[in-house]
């Protein structure tokens, strides 16, 4: 059976089996079987063993020890998995650690300082964890027999582990009374070259954290130590002239030692200072050198340490000083002439404007051809460890412990001799036909093609591609694992006050952080209808991840939360509407017997200016639409002539409360004009010769002329009676049905000229000129 042990076990704590059962057999019967129990030794890993990796199954071999009559040809060996157990728990506790050390000694040279604590988990499993001590909390220089220092640390947290209450590890340190002669202290004294009038303050300001490595001996053990101690210039009388030209001036600092170091009077720290005329630079004097393609920057011959500047415009004597030179925009492989510039160091004190110049330097590259006569990187590299799954295969780069296939290239130029070591970095590369295909979505071992990056002026020589086809390509091979579930975002949605569940807009997917780093879009299915409920404030509405890619385990986490904060709604009072009456001004006319929505189809515009003030009397214009309700307008009556004001019903939106709704009027005056049909006007109607009358396509309408009233369509219907399939002639019908403000007392009859003609006719209506003549 596998074995388990707790996360972080040591392999020399592991209780492997003395005995395990073999299957035998007759050497001279192979059919003849059995079982027998025999003896193991020396269990050791196959492939290494990993305390921290937990979930994988990792194999152990042992060797089997014969007894009489027993042969192992093959040397078959035992064999058993040891599955280190998943973390999975909050820090409930951590244990205290405890250490001593001797006064004076500064915390990052204490021996014996744990890198590592003890966690127990709410699980019950213990782990180690990383810590970092809040060292700036110790004080080397108290020290009691009977009291000790506790200061805190932070613990580095592993995938499973949380500590959500924040509980921190925690060293006592007994800090032992000791007791220190001073041997020597470093350096002993130092010159600066200052500008006339500068002030001893300016000058020390530069030096309140100065430090010298002072080296002490323990008066009770004889051993010794060095540390770092600060200086004190204010315990010491320095009269400090900072006008005087040309002198050096000393200024004497202490070394700031406790009580139980015996320093003497031999052990200080002098500053001289040499008073000198300000200059500033006015220019520096460029360098220049020239170099080869490919040729990295440390190995460029001849960069120059120094770079001359020249003070107050004094071409005779210029200085040498430090250069620092800024490299970082240099690539060695492209050719050309560059400007690479550098920063001054290490400049006398005497020189007021170091910041505003900068070395110079010109770098000449020249091109050289370089051909690969070896690739130093083994061909194949089939073990690259674990890579998360997920990823495009351009991300999958940075996970692989080979970043660059190291080459051998030597410059094939003329007149050039240079041979370098140089690391290219690659590209991944699938082939399905020969089976290197990859998927983000699949977490299994891949095995791939490597192309190399190759500059223009490198190519591969013909025995290094042959070598390299000749034994298989150049692979990497690696192995995605699944990724888990970190977090599942909190989405957040604002909705108007009022909004029902049925009128959300939810959201089909949540972002979900994965281990791998990425955050990635999963679908959800929302079940939160029966908790929600219009007019609160905020809502909770949960759902679960649906679809989730089978390269992710979800480790319990498929919950998510939406946050819905519905909006209050806001009161006002309305002081206006603009316009208040449709129309404007006047009355609309309308014909006996229109309706409602006639008369709002014929209104031009459906929306109108609301002037609300809200309770601070802040005054804000709204537009919003308006309908003509038939339940506010009962009274309107199309068949009976009159006046009538009609009223509008304001769509006001959810987040609005308005106190004082006032009332939008549309005032309609229904004519008692009855329309007399006289006449009709005849249109022309085309068709072609044999059309079947019911395949015409005939106008739905006629023009009639009126005894009282303008010429204006009415319904007409056309009768098959009077159609001549195969000439030209007219076409009677009938005005039907007629609206209810016309009368045709004359039984008027409508009329088409109905045109036969051979085929359709094609109208020109533009034409242009698209070949010569």
């Amino acid at each position: 059976d596998d074995i388990e042990v707790k996360y972080g076990t040591l392999l020399s704590n592991i209780e492997f089996p003395d005995a395990v059962e073999a299957v035998v057999e007759n050497s001279a019967d192979a059919t003849d079987r059995t079982t027998k129990m025999v003896t193991v030794k020396d269990w050791t890993p196959v492939s290494g063993y990993d305390s921290g990796l937990s979930g994988v199954e990792q194999e152990f071999e042992a060797t089997i020890e014969l007894d009489d009559g027993l042969e192992n040809p093959n040397s078959v060996k035992a064999k058993v998995n040891v599955i280190v157990k998943n973390l999975e728990g909050n820090i409930v506790s951590i244990e205290p650690k405890q250490i001593s050390t001797n006064q004076t000694i500064p915390f990052n040279q204490i021996s014996g300082v744990p890198a590592k604590v003890t966690a127990l988990l709410s699980s019950g499993q213990e782990v180690e964890l990383d810590v970092k001590w809040g060292a700036s909390k110790y004080d080397p220089s108290k020290a009691s027999i009977t009291e000790r220092q506790i200061i805190e640390g932070d613990v580095t947290l592993v995938e499973g582990v949380t500590n959500t209450d924040n509980i921190r590890a925690s060293l006592l340190i007994l800090v032992r009374p000791t007791n220190y002669t001073v041997l020597s202290v470093d350096p002993t004294e130092e010159t600066i070259q200052v500008f006339q009038g500068k002030t001893k303050e300016e000058i020390l300001e530069d030096y309140k954290d100065k430090t010298v490595a002072v080296r002490l001996r323990n008066i009770e053990t004889g051993a010794e130590m060095t540390v770092d101690m600060p200086i004190d210039f204010t315990t010491r009388i320095n009269n400090f002239d900072e006008n005087a030209m040309g002198s050096t001036q000393q200024l004497i600092a202490d070394i700031a030692v406790t009580s139980n170091i015996n320093i003497g009077t031999e052990h200080f720290f002098t500053l001289n200072v040499e008073m000198q005329e300000p200059k500033q630079i006015t220019r520096t004097k460029a360098k220049a050198i020239t170099t080869y393609q490919s040729v990295p920057v440390e190995e460029i011959e001849n960069i120059p340490a120094q770079v001359e500047v020249i003070l107050d415009n004094d071409e005779s004597n210029p200085l040498a000083v430090d250069v620092e030179w800024i490299w970082d925009d240099y690539d060695c492989d492209v050719a050309g002439s560059r400007i690479v510039q550098g920063r001054l160091k290490n400049l006398p004190g005497y020189i007021v404007n170091p910041e505003v110049y900068m070395g110079t330097l010109f770098v000449t590259t020249k091109a050289v051809q370089y051909e690969i006569t070896q690739i130093v990187t083994d061909y194949q590299i089939l073990d690259e460890g674990v890579v998360p799954a997920g990823l495009e295969l351009d991300e999958v780069y940075p996970y692989l412990d080979t970043k660059a296939y190291t080459v051998v290239m030597q410059s094939v130029t003329e007149g050039v001799d240079i041979t370098l070591n140089k690391d290219l970095k690659f590209l991944l590369k699938e082939d399905e036909e020969l089976g290197y295909v990859y998927d983000k979505n699949v977490a299994e071992t891949y095995l791939l093609g490597v192309e190399l990056k190759l500059p223009e002026h490198i190519t591969i020589s013909n025995a290094v591609a042959e070598d390299v086809e000749n034994n298989g390509g150049l692979l990497i091979g690696f192995t995605t694992n699944m990724v888990s579930v970190e977090l599942v975002e909190t989405t957040n949605m604002t909705v108007g006050a009022g909004t029902a569940y049925a009128d959300l807009d939810l959201p089909e997917t949540v972002q979900v952080k994965l281990s791998n780093g990425k955050t990635i879009a999963i679908k959800v299915d929302w079940l939160g209808e029966n908790d929600y409920t219009p007019g609160e404030e905020y809502h909770i509405v949960m759902g679960k991840l649906v679809d989730i890619p089978d390269y992710i385990n979800a480790n319990g986490k498929e919950d998510a939360e939406l946050l819905i904060r519905e909006l209050p709604r806001k009161q006002y009072t309305l002081k206006s509407i603009t316009p208040i009456r449709i129309p404007t001004t006047g009355m609309m006319n309308v014909k006996i017997g229109t309706s409602l929505d006639d008369i709002y189809s014929a209104i031009e515009s459906h929306n109108v200016t609301l002037t609300l003030e809200d309770e601070n009397g802040e005054p804000i214009e709204r537009m919003v639409t308006f309908t003509l309700d038939a339940d506010k307008n009962a009274e309107y009556t199309p068949m009976t002539p009159g006046e009538y004001v009609l009223k509008g019903t304001l769509h006001i939106d959810n987040d609005i409360e308005v106190l004082n709704p006032l009332s939008l009027e549309l005032s309609v005056y229904v004519q008692t004009l009855i329309y007399k049909v006289s006449g009709s006007v005849t249109s022309t109607q085309e068709f072609v010769k044999g059309t079947p009358f019911a395949e015409l396509e005939l106008p739905a309408e006629a023009t009639a002329k009126f005894e009282n009233a303008a010429n204006e369509p009415l319904p007409a219907i056309w009768t098959e009676s009077g159609y001549k399939p195969n000439a030209t002639h007219i076409l009677k019908g009938e005005f039907s049905p007629l609206p209810d403000y016309a009368e045709n007392p004359k039984n008027i009859k409508p009329s088409l000229m109905m045109k036969a003609v051979a085929s359709p006719t094609t109208k020109i209506l533009s034409a242009e000129q698209i070949t010569s003549p």
